[in-house]
């Protein structure tokens, strides 16, 4: 120590690597509900962009999202996704509610649909 990850976090002590880990977990977390209908093929690597985390993937199957088999429409993920317990990544961050909100005014999550003709989200 002191290093930065691959997400250029700065761990500096124990705190840091700890902090930094949850964000992995949360990742991993992110990527299994994802897997629950389908396999992605393509993830790109999380980028943190206007104080959010942004990342795009692919699955072989346009349409597994969706309850109602509207391609575009994400309602059985996010479905999946809303109370699902999450890892605390700061404590500065005051509010911050320890799951996943998928609507309203505490929504913390969000998908949309990119290229439906390939499945890309």
């Amino acid at each position: 120590m002191p290093f930065r990850d691959q997400t250029n976090n700065h761990i500096i002590d124990e705190l840091s690597w700890n902090q930094a880990r949850n964000q992995q977990r949360n990742w991993e977390t992110i990527q299994q509900i994802i897997g629950l209908r389908a396999q992605a093929t393509v993830v790109q690597v999380p980028e943190h962009i206007n104080n959010r985390w942004q990342f795009v993937f692919e699955v072989d199957s346009p349409g597994v999202y969706s309850g109602t088999g509207v391609l575009g429409d994400l309602d059985s993920l996010l479905h999946e996704c809303a109370g699902i317990p999450m890892c605390a990544t700061s404590n500065k961050i005051l509010g911050l509610q320890p799951q996943l909100i998928t609507a309203g005014a505490n929504q913390n999550i969000w998908f949309k649909t990119i290229n439906t003709s390939i499945g890309e989200y």
